[in-house]
């Protein structure tokens, strides 16, 4: 994961980046909080190629790690159990 625009258009479209070795109907995943019109600019680039991009930001910031472990905590109890896909939970 990069930490700015720059970095991530270098990565992605530099010399050297995914677009010189992606191949049609690969995906990028772009993880980095980046300026939104870079990323449409970079994904025409990609399309041209066919390859996909997928902007999926994530937060590194301290506060909010401790905050999504009490959401998880508070509402485990409320969550129904998994079961097994195509099983029914009838009897």
């Amino acid at each position: 994961m990069v930490d700015t625009t720059a970095q991530a258009d270098d990565v992605i479209t530099g010399p050297g980046g995914f677009i010189g070795t992606a191949q049609p109907a690969d995906v990028i995943i772009s993880m980095s909080t980046i300026d939104p019109m870079a990323l449409k600019a970079i994904d025409r680039r990609l399309a041209a190629k066919q390859i996909d991009i997928i902007d999926a930001p994530v937060s590194g910031m301290e506060k909010g790690a401790p905050s999504l472990e009490h959401r998880r905590r508070s509402s485990a109890a409320t969550q129904r159990p998994w079961r097994e896909p195509g099983r029914s939970s009838r009897p």
